[in-house]
Order: C-alpha cells, then sequence, then structure tokens
C-alpha cells in the first residue's frame, strides 16, 4: 500500500525495530501492530525500514515480511523528505550521531505529519517530531512464534 494524504485518520511511522520486533513475534509488537491495524489507522513504514529489514532477511521469512509490510503504508523517499533529513543530519549528525537512516525515517514522519513509533527514542534527538516507545520489551521477550 502507499500512504494516502487525503485521509482523516491519525498517522503513525514505524521505525524500523518495531517492524522487527513483530515479525520476530514478540507479545507486545504484535498486540500494538494488530492494534493499530484493526483501527485502520495510517500506520506507515519507510522504505528505508524495508531495505533495513531486507538486509537481514533469513531463509522462510519472506512471506511473513511480505505480509506485514502489504498490510502498512508505504512511504517512498521524496525530494522534500531527503532535504529534511539533509537539515537533521546537518544539525545533529555530529552531536548526537544521528544516523542517515535514521534521519530519513524522521524526516518521513515530519513531513506526513506522523508521530513515530521506536525502541530506540535516544536515536531521534529533533524536537519537531512527536516520537515515543509505543511499549517496553522484557529481559527475556518470549516471542509468540
Amino acid at each position: 500500500m502507499n500512504v494516502n494524504n487525503d485521509s482523516d485518520c491519525p498517522r503513525c511511522v514505524l521505525d524500523s525495530d518495531i517492524l522487527i520486533d513483530y515479525l520476530r513475534g514478540y507479545h507486545a509488537a504484535l498486540k500494538f501492530i494488530d492494534a493499530l491495524i484493526a483501527a485502520e489507522g495510517q500506520a506507515c513504514f519507510s522504505v528505508i525500514s524495508e531495505a533495513e529489514i531486507y538486509a537481514n532477511v533469513r531463509s522462510g521469512e519472506e512471506r511473513a515480511i511480505e505480509e506485514l509490510f502489504d498490510s502498512l503504508n508505504r512511504v517512498a523517499v521524496s525530494g522534500e523528505i531527503a532535504r529534511k533529513a539533509g537539515e537533521y543530519r546537518a544539525h545533529y549528525g555530529r552531536s548526537h550521531g544521528l544516523t542517515l537512516p535514521d534521519a530519513l525515517i524522521a524526516a518521513m514522519a515530519f513531513v506526513i505529519t506522523a508521530d513515530l513509533f521506536t525502541r530506540n527514542v535516544r536515536h531521534y534527538p529533533m524536537t519537531d517530531v512527536r516520537i515515543s516507545a509505543p511499549y517496553v520489551l522484557a529481559h527475556h521477550q518470549d516471542s509468540m512464534a
């Protein structure tokens, strides 16, 4: 799916770590993302997260990844997102170690006016995007799989 900019549904961006938790079957992630899908909100992911996940895919995981991505809204990197990511890197790259993938994901949330959900809140020092951790994993997280 691609993002629909005309919807009144609240938008949220899921960071790569949240998507990975879901694919690993972590209960908190399953509950969180399944609730977003059921509520028919605009849960989005960046093509950057897609690349990060496919870079580490294990044999047999392809179908689960495709099903997850098909249930969410994919957002490509536009020129506006790229420029905003460049601003973030220029401002936070040296002082906070902001990586380009994280800058692109945060810029996407900014441009589409969405909240960013991640467990890695410290990776996102920018103040013009609402960033929050939707759950905390227990030390020995049990998966449902």
